[in-house]
């Protein structure tokens, strides 16, 4: 008996891929509404620029806070503290071959301020705050980049399979330290887009909370439901005691 060759068609396999594009994209437009516009689209892993690896004009540059046999990943700058200078934020890799799971490269968020006399000084630093390439799920590295907008830090995760998640985690320096003052959790189901999104303003103690087909473009937003929830203020999550691998729970 002669077996027929399945052959999938060439209409279905587009089908397929614009329909992977949307769901995993449709994302994006709900998360621009939350942090407004200009903070998802500027939310990029940013490449180190040359210049940082020259002395400023107390003879130590930012490189040299670099630990020895470590790689800066992603960069933001900006002005975190309201003096008017350029302070920046880092996200630094320990250089190493090994991409399991038990040995994936460590990964260290720094916060630099620069100081008047043109020098910088690390200001903050925290070994649990930046997701590992391991730990993104099938999407592979889960790290998608940080960004100071508007006086804070925001750092944005990416991940899952066909369960995505997204994570925005926003910190900024008040009381002389460094906290964790909003985020905005949301996952969805791939075949069908149906999912949460939280935005958490623990500024307020309010969370808005939409819900339904939230993968999809603005002009379906009827297919989602939007409430208010007020959990009450809560005493704000230093970033030394963040850890990104913790629940909401925590903050």
């Amino acid at each position: 008996m002669n077996k027929k060759n399945k052959t999938i068609s060439a209409p279905i396999v587009i089908s397929v891929i614009i329909l992977i594009a949307v769901l995993a994209g449709g994302i994006a437009v709900w998360q621009r509404q939350l942090l407004g516009e200009r903070d998802t689209q500027e939310l990029e892993t940013e490449k180190p620029e040359n210049d940082d690896s020259k002395e400023n004009e107390s003879g130590k540059g930012i490189e040299a806070l670099i630990p020895e046999g470590w790689m800066i990943i992603a960069k933001a700058k900006g002005d975190l503290n309201e003096d008017d200078l350029t302070d920046v934020a880092i996200v630094i890799e320990e250089e190493t071959e090994s991409l399991s799971l038990e040995g994936a490269p460590s990964r260290t968020l720094l916060i630099i301020l620069q100081k008047d006399n043109g020098a910088h000084e690390l200001s903050a630093q925290s070994d649990k705050a930046i997701l590992m390439a391991s730990e993104g799920g099938v999407f592979g590295d889960p790290f998608e980049g940080i960004l100071i907008d508007k006086g804070s830090l925001l750092i944005r995760f990416y991940g899952g399979s066909n369960w995505r998640w997204e994570r925005v985690y926003k910190f900024r320096y008040q009381d002389n330290s460094w906290y964790l003052i909003g985020a905005v959790l949301s996952n969805y189901f791939t075949p069908t887009g149906e999912g949460a999104i939280e935005d958490y303003n623990l500024l307020t103690g309010k969370i808005k909370k939409i819900s339904g087909k939230i993968a999809m473009e603005a002009d379906e937003s009827d297919e989602t439901t939007e409430e208010w929830i007020d959990r009450g203020r809560k005493e704000l999550l230093n970033l030394k005691d963040f850890n990104i691998r913790s629940s909401e729970e925590d903050f």
